[in-house]
């Protein structure tokens, strides 16, 4: 597995660990500070049970904001992984030289924009998009631990709501929230602009076969 996707797992659920040790050490820090010395004694075990967690925590952390934002476009009509313009979409398909009877439903519509990704785009643009993509991940993911992390904790840990695990938190899921919402609009701008592009340069290439004279 290649370093983007790990990183992709692994960020959310240390943020998921790190929020709920805040939580504690804001509630309880004595209890926190039992805790660490029972720890420390068996700190070789304890670290390789925590690094094998991350990644399974962060698997599950990603399923679940996954799932939850997939429901959200879903009932805006919507996908998250490509969204483009009704104009965009009409020239995509030119681009593709996909046939206009084909059902244009979500799951179409996402293949159809992996093909115009992992195809047609310049390498160093698609590049440019995995970088986009990655940080979308990781940054909604993580805002999906922030609440994982304050949920869990309080709920089943019983960890007392301070206002400085609050303030902690809700900092955090801000922060991670709109490089978010950021990245994932200048993904789908890229998109945007490059069906555009390439669909420009196919009809000047078919307008130049047609009339090879320039007459």
């Amino acid at each position: 597995m290649d370093q983007s996707r790990i990183t992709r797992f692994i960020t959310p659920s240390a943020f998921f660990l790190a929020s709920l040790l805040f939580g504690l050490w804001s509630d309880a820090p004595q209890q926190l500070g039992v805790l660490c010395s029972d720890w420390s004694q068996s700190s070789t075990l304890l670290a390789g049970a925590i690094a094998a967690s991350l990644f399974p925590l962060g698997f599950a952390i990603t399923a679940v904001f996954t799932t939850c934002l997939r429901a959200v476009f879903r009932l805006a009509g919507r996908t998250y992984q490509i969204s483009l313009s009704e104009d965009a979409w009409k020239k995509v398909w030119s681009v593709l030289r996909l046939p206009e009877d084909l059902k244009k439903t979500r799951a179409s519509k996402v293949s159809v924009g992996l093909t115009f990704d992992h195809e047609i785009l310049h390498e160093r643009v698609h590049a440019a998009s995995v970088r986009l993509w990655s940080a979308f991940n990781v940054a909604a993911a993580s805002c999906t631990s922030l609440i994982l992390a304050v949920s869990i904790g309080h709920l089943v840990l019983h960890i007392q709501l301070t206002s400085a695990w609050i303030l902690f938190s809700a900092s955090l899921f801000l922060l991670f929230a709109v490089v978010a919402v950021v990245t994932w609009r200048e993904m789908m701008g890229l998109f945007e602009l490059q069906v555009h592009r390439y669909y420009e340069q196919q009809k000047s290439t078919q307008s130049s076969r047609s009339n090879p004279l320039g007459a």
